[in-house]
């Protein structure tokens, strides 16, 4: 959408118009200090911590894993294991391949599979432990890494199927072609085969790919094995460095011929690879979407996170989530939580200057949560003293021509499984400071939330930045119904009725945050799911339905005009409240049956 140009002084009047969310503070986010992990700089032969990737093992059984390119300079990846949900990590060692060393990534398997890759010159290392990271096969201990994949590649990402122990994607850049590229295993990450085509020819992602100009994001996979791969691409083949539209490509339920794109942002003046994006999900399925950069020309680099509740079909207009006060924000991370609507976010932000090049910044690390789908955020400032002095340059290997790239291009955030709180994994130098002149690599830091985790914003609690307290749990879903005619014809249909939500009992007071609708033609036992254009998914269980917004809350109504085939209909309705709980299906109440003739 076009944006006129703003100075910094304008953008809070920007952010009105533009239904930004303005974060504030809480007292219920918090974090310790930081710990560097074990064996890393600045000890002497200390494991390099740029771009840190970290992961828990969705099992919840407490382990979890960082992996760093750079290693001992004979074997690529630098690695540490935790066995206690990140609370301690083991001392760093290195593993991966001799050849390896540009980047790397670390992934958990459903069966507890860990898997490192480390790039290659010609392509990627796959390293996998069967010993949660005690001991890697594939000759990855020796440095003679035996098991390759995706020749001519750039920036890897692992992406393990959430029930398919067997199932892993590999995503990344390609060299030659120098177009995004998605691989499938299907046997642990032995063999790797196309997995369909990422820039779909007719899709909107394609009208502005360019030779070179494509930067390929960090993908999610969703409980039905939805894939979602963020690609940020200039508006311009002529003018490769303004990345200034934002898409997410999907492909529903694993590999497809080819993936469709949704444009999530664009703006002529935006700049929005700063260095990587984003894709997660919380626990409902909401997928959420995080850059770095730019909204529009004469704007500041911001935090910017995008949700979509169709499955990446649409997205909400940019929700920024650093404090204003903040010039410049750059690293963005993005996890999402156990329960619908949560979300953690970490990221590095500057008071000094508004150009991230400037040699006289310092910054310093920050997280964020929300529990309402990004309406309100507890910011918390991690490191309280600056952990780097200086330029972030995030022109990936062209800073070698100049610019301080020593924090790499990206840091990571994950939510325990078992209690909901986020463990923020940064790259730091606080110890390069500019009275010393050092120019030491940066290690890898680890943070643990403090309890209480899981969200924080909560109905029946005192407001964002108030300082007050949770007045009750609230664990009651809302309930919605239809009411008066619903109405269903070959034209299209109208669905109406109501919704409440009580909070945390006879007193207390429930928030409706959203009302969703579900509209499913059935086909034999299974049903095709409404899209919010009028047309169908494809063939699901009925239990997978794919909802879409109706306007309103408490009186709510959905129509939408579209070509319905002759047969049988069912219509789902649910509401979900400010700390995240989904209504249920319940029959008598929140299902309509309708037939088109």
């Amino acid at each position: 959408m076009p944006m006129t140009t703003v100075s910094r002084h304008g953008f809070a009047l920007l952010v009105v118009l533009l239904g930004l969310v303005v974060p504030s503070s809480a007292l219920a986010l918090s974090y310790p200090d930081p710990a560097p992990m074990p064996g890393s700089p600045p000890a002497k032969g200390g494991l390099p911590g740029g771009e840190p990737s970290f992961v828990f093992d969705p099992s919840g059984d407490g382990h979890a894993y960082v992996a760093a390119p750079g290693g001992d300079g004979s074997k690529g990846v630098g690695f540490w294991s935790s066995a206690d949900g990140a609370r301690t990590f083991s001392v760093g060692r290195a593993v991966g391949s001799a050849l390896g060393g540009g980047d790397s990534e670390v992934e958990v398997g459903a069966d507890h599979t860990v898997y490192a890759a480390d790039l290659e010159v010609v392509a990627n290392a796959i390293c996998r432990s069967h010993d949660f990271g005690q001991t890697f096969g594939d000759n990855c201990e020796t440095g003679l890494a035996s098991d390759q994949a995706g020749p001519e590649s750039d920036r890897e990402w692992l992406t393990p199927s959430p029930k398919d122990a067997n199932v892993l994607y590999l995503t990344y850049h390609d060299f030659v072609g120098e177009v995004p590229i998605i691989e499938k295993s299907t046997d642990g990450g032995s063999s790797f085969a196309p997995c369909g085509s990422i820039l779909n020819p007719g899709g909107p992602a394609f009208s502005t790919f360019s030779t070179g100009g494509t930067d390929v994001g960090k993908p999610a996979i969703g409980r039905d094995e939805t894939i979602y791969v963020p690609i940020t691409e200039p508006g311009s083949p002529l003018v490769t460095d303004a990345y200034n539209n934002f898409y997410v490509a999907v492909s529903d339920g694993g590999c497809s011929p080819v993936f469709r794109s949704a444009r999530v942002y664009s703006d002529p003046g935006a700049s929005l690879a700063n260095v990587f994006s984003f894709v997660a999900l919380d626990g409902g399925g909401t997928v959420w979407a995080i850059t770095a950069g730019k909204l529009a020309a004469g704007m500041p680099y911001t935090i910017n996170v995008f949700t979509s509740r169709d499955r990446g079909a649409t997205w909400s207009k940019p929700i920024v989530v650093n404090p204003l006060d903040q010039k410049a924000a750059l690293f963005p991370a993005i996890a999402g939580g156990r329960r619908p609507g949560e979300a953690v976010v970490g990221w590095y932000g500057t008071e000094t200057s508004a150009d991230p090049n400037d040699d006289k910044d310092a910054w310093r690390y920050y997280g964020a949560t929300t529990s309402d789908f990004g309406q309100h955020w507890d910011v918390a400032t991690i490191t309280r003293e600056p952990f780097h002095y200086g330029a972030i340059c995030t022109q990936g290997i062209l800073c070698v021509q100049g610019g301080n790239r020593n924090l790499a291009d990206f840091s990571s955030v994950g939510v325990d499984p078992t209690d909901g709180c986020s463990v923020q994994v940064f790259p730091g130098d606080p110890f390069n400071t500019p009275a010393s002149q050092a120019q030491e690599p940066a290690a890898a830091y680890a943070a643990r939330q403090s309890p209480p985790c899981g969200g924080s914003t909560a109905a029946g609690a005192a407001g964002p930045g108030s300082g007050g307290t949770i007045a009750c749990r609230d664990r009651t879903a809302p309930a919605s119904s239809f009411r008066g005619r619903q109405r269903a014809t070959r034209r299209g249909l109208a669905l109406a009725g109501r919704s409440r939500d009580r909070g945390c009992g006879p007193r207390g007071r429930g928030h409706l945050v959203e009302v969703e609708v579900a509209v499913g033609r059935s086909v034999g036992s299974r049903c095709r799911f409404l899209r919010p254009k009028g047309t169908f998914g494809p063939r699901v269980a009925c239990r997978h339905a794919s909802y879409l917004r109706a306007k309103g809350r408490s009186r709510w109504r959905f129509a939408l005009h579209a070509r319905l085939p002759r047969g049988h209909y069912r219509a789902w309705v649910r509401g979900i409240d400010a700390v995240g709980n989904v209504e249920r299906v319940k029959r008598r109440r929140n299902v309509r049956r309708l037939v088109v003739r």
